[in-house]
This record gives structure tokens, C-alpha cells and sequence, in this order.
């Protein structure tokens, strides 16, 4: 029997469990691997099968003090493991995008004559989240975690804590649960968390490996509007596992839908990107004017938005359950300060001054207050 079980192997799953078992919990982290190119998988996808994620601390004062939190983290996992994480280059801000003919910063980010920049100085910058995973969990099996690839179908109560159905692996006895499995998490829950999942396509422009080494860039973010998108984030040219250079782009687009966590799969498997693309690429060029670019491709992500605009952290209406859940476009920044907050929630540790209720948990049968409409169809309407 484990002290404590983490559904989901995501980056809050991952984070959490190296932080349980640094607290001596016999810890179990449940969910499947990335399924790669695979494409009878039918199991749960995941938001950061990527290679590189923004790493910068910006929002509210509790969003800020969850990111120092999560690089500090990443910082001493980087020690524990003996390997780099994160690219310490900072990053470039446009908080107001401006009119006027504007210039290159870093010598290939377009920014307008007039707009408001701020320059985030490092150790912010970014990190690669497949690097982090594998390094979170090596942490927390070299701390004696177990790790399992399956997907946990069900959660019922038993007389010692719960009884997780895990695939081929059976059940597993738990004493206490923590729900980390991101726009899944109501698919095993009796009471629906307040949660809004948003597909997202991002577009990869592939480069030729000179002109991706000549790319000096830092991670960029535009706020506001740029053609028909809204809110650009940019990472610099970096080697894909495929074997070659991309430079990638997200927005939010007129083509984004919201979904329930019944339709994740489907549209991780086979959702219509295409539409979007032509609108990124249009961003692509305004952003990039002068960067040549051998091919663009679209890929498919979904968001996952909680009332307050921030991590849930908390426990759960059954004694022994709790859930760490809600990346809100910001889940990999936050990833290892989600993870060091539950485990310190599980084992009954202080928070060390952040506030518990910033990250507190809402139910769907409660109406909760969105801040606004969740699509930029909407907000544009």
C-alpha cells in the first residue's frame, strides 16, 4: 500500500511526486507516457509534449510567487540531477503593442515604434519540459517513488483510503490521492471541478540549421492583438526530435473552441488545426519579417482555465483527496512551485507565506465568476 498516489504524469503529476517523496511519503505517480507518433493511442495526451516552454513570472503577486517558487525548485533539481533545465536568457515582453515603424529587437523580433516593452532579466527565460519531466521523475525515484504508465480509469473509496483502477497494473491501494491529471481531472471526479478547457494550435516554422543558429532570440511575448490573433508567445529555434530547427508561435485565434474533457482525445488525435494556420502564419510574418523559413506546421494543445486565473491547490470534499490542476496558459512556469505547494499540502507542511487561499479549489454546480468569455470569437463579438 503507498502513502500517497499521483494521477497524472504531466508537469504538476511529475513535480508532485518528487516532492512527496522527498517528505519520505511512499509515493506512486500514475499515467501514461507520451505516446509519441502513436496513432492507436486513445489514452490522455498532454499539453507539454514539447521542447521548449517560457519560464517568466508574470500576473498577480500569488502567479508571481509561484513562479520564483517553481524556478528555485527547477534550480535545485537542476543540482540533484546534475544536468541543466533552464535557459537563463530572459525574455521580451510587449505589454502594448505600438504603430510606428518599429525595429528588430534581439535581431529578429519586430517591434513596432511606440509599443511599452519590458526586458524579464534572467534566471527567467525557458526550459525544455520533457527534459524537466524526466529529470522530476528520476528525482522522485531516486528518493524511492514508484512510477507506473497507465492510465487510472476509476477512484472509489476503501476502508484504508482508495482503491485506483490502473490498466494492467490492477488496482492500487492508496491512503491518499492527488488528482494532477490537468484537462482530464473531472473524468474521475463524482463532484466537477469549475474548469473551461480551450483547444489551442501553435505553428512551428521549420528553418534551415544556419539560419536557426544565426536566431539570437530571447522567448517573446506580445500582448493585445497582432493581426487576427491575440496574446503571441514565441521560443527561439531549437532542435525538434524529429531533426530539425523550428521556431515556434502560439496565439489564441478566431479557430479556437472550448471543449469538455469527453473531446480531448479527439482533438489531440485528429482536430482540424488547418484552420488556424494561415492566421499564424500572418502573425508569423509580422513578428518575423526577416527570417527565412523553409515550411510551417500546425500542432494541437489544449488550455486548461480555472475562475480565479490560477492553479487549483487544495483539497478535495472527500478526507485524503486533493488536486493540483489548472495551468491557465501558465501550467509550465508554475510547474514544480504546483508541485512543492501539494505535497507540502499533503503532508501537512506550511506554505511558507503563500497564500492558501489564492489557490483554492471551485466547484461547477457553485456558478463561478469568470473573469470574461473564454474565446476570442466572443470577446471579439
Amino acid at each position: 500500500m503507498f502513502d500517497v498516489a499521483v494521477v497524472g504524469k504531466g508537469l504538476f503529476g511529475a513535480a508532485t511526486a518528487r516532492h512527496l517523496a522527498r517528505f519520505d511519503l511512499r509515493t506512486v505517480v500514475v499515467g501514461p507516457d507520451e505516446p509519441g507518433g502513436d496513432p492507436d493511442f486513445r489514452g490522455p495526451h498532454g499539453a507539454h509534449h514539447d521542447e521548449a516552454r517560457i519560464l517568466v513570472a508574470r500576473g498577480d503577486a500569488a502567479e508571481v510567487e509561484l513562479t520564483q517558487l517553481a524556478i528555485d525548485g527547477m534550480a535545485r533539481l537542476e543540482q540533484a540531477v546534475g544536468s541543466p533545465l533552464i535557459v537563463r536568457s530572459g525574455a521580451l515582453e510587449v505589454t502594448a503593442r505600438g504603430t510606428g515603424a518599429g525595429s528588430l529587437v534581439d535581431g529578429a523580433v519586430y517591434v513596432p515604434a511606440g509599443s511599452t516593452t519590458v526586458d524579464e532579466p534572467p534566471p527567467q527565460g525557458y526550459f525544455n519540459p520533457r527534459r524537466y519531466l524526466a529529470a522530476a521523475l528520476q528525482d522522485a525515484v531516486g528518493n524511492g517513488a514508484e512510477t507506473l504508465g497507465e492510465t487510472v480509469t476509476s477512484i472509489e473509496p476503501s476502508t484504508a483510503g482508495y482503491m485506483l483502477a490502473a490498466g494492467s497494473a490492477g488496482t492500487i491501494e492508496v491512503a491518499q490521492v492527488v488528482i494532477a491529471c490537468g484537462a482530464w481531472s473531472n473524468r474521475l471526479l463524482a463532484r466537477r471541478l469549475a474548469l473551461r478547457l480551450k483547444t489551442e494550435s501553435v505553428l512551428l516554422a521549420r528553418l534551415d540549421e544556419g539560419v536557426a543558429a544565426a536566431v539570437q532570440m530571447r522567448p517573446s511575448v506580445f500582448h493585445g492583438p497582432t493581426g487576427r490573433v491575440e496574446s503571441i508567445y514565441t521560443l527561439p529555434p531549437l532542435l525538434y526530435p524529429d531533426g530539425n530547427w523550428y521556431l515556434k508561435l502560439g496565439a489564441n485565434t478566431m479557430f479556437d473552441s472550448e471543449v469538455d474533457e469527453l473531446a480531448i482525445d479527439d482533438w489531440y488525435l485528429a482536430g482540424d488545426d488547418d484552420s488556424a494556420r494561415a492566421d499564424l502564419v500572418d502573425a508569423f510574418s509580422i513578428v518575423f519579417p526577416e527570417i527565412e523559413v523553409l515550411g510551417f506546421h500546425s500542432e494541437r494543445c489544449v488550455i486548461t482555465y480555472t475562475p480565479h486565473g490560477r492553479p487549483f491547490i487544495d483539497g478535495l470534499e472527500r478526507p485524503g483527496m486533493f488536486v493540483a490542476a489548472g495551468g491557465n496558459g501558465h501550467g509550465a512556469s508554475w510547474a514544480d512551485g504546483v508541485g512543492a505547494l501539494a505535497a507540502a499540502l499533503v503532508a501537512a507542511r506550511e506554505w511558507d507565506g503563500l497564500a492558501r487561499n489564492a489557490f483554492q479549489v471551485e466547484y461547477a454546480d457553485k456558478s463561478p465568476r469568470w473573469p470574461g468569455p473564454l474565446l476570442l470569437n466572443d470577446r471579439l463579438a
